[in-house]
């Protein structure tokens, strides 16, 4: 079976990928430095995109690199791999906040995906510096999630 993507769709709903979809690709990137040493006091700012491959990780990130903003997002998204390059020109313009990337199909994420309710990718999901949710935006818009940053600093 064949999928097509119209070309103004923003979100893809999860439920439309197929059970068997391809193993989860390995992270681009594993360190970032808010979360390469615990026992840092004051986290290190962004300025970089990284992806979060793990619940500990996740849970770490909202611990010490708030405020930040988690795009969940899948490597068969055609927004999302559109958007990419857009999101890093946004973790570049804002380095006082975080950027994070959780991939949708990891199954180490699952559950982190189910309880932050994404039901479609690309989701947005802003947290403020006492790591509590404020906000979230679907749909690759570079203006919605910029206004999402400007709500968190």
């Amino acid at each position: 079976m064949t999928k097509r993507w119209a070309a103004p769709l923003l979100a893809v709903p999860l439920l439309a990928v197929a059970a068997t979809q391809a193993q989860a690709q390995p992270p681009t990137q594993t360190s970032h430095p808010a979360l390469s040493a615990p026992s840092q006091a004051q986290p290190q700012k962004g300025g970089r995109v990284t992806e979060l491959s793990n619940p500990t990780e996740y849970a770490l990130a909202i611990k010490l690199a708030s405020p930040m903003v988690v795009e969940f997002q899948a490597p068969w998204c055609g927004p999302c791999r559109l958007f990419e390059p857009e999101y890093k020109k946004l973790a570049e313009k804002h380095p006082d906040v975080h950027l994070f990337t959780v991939n949708t199909d990891n199954e180490a994420m699952r559950d982190i995906v189910r309880s932050e309710g994404i039901n479609s990718v690309p989701t947005f999901v802003g947290f403020d510096k006492h790591g509590e949710r404020a906000g979230a935006v679907r749909g690759a818009n570079a203006s919605a999630v910029e206004a999402l940053i400007q709500r968190l600093k």
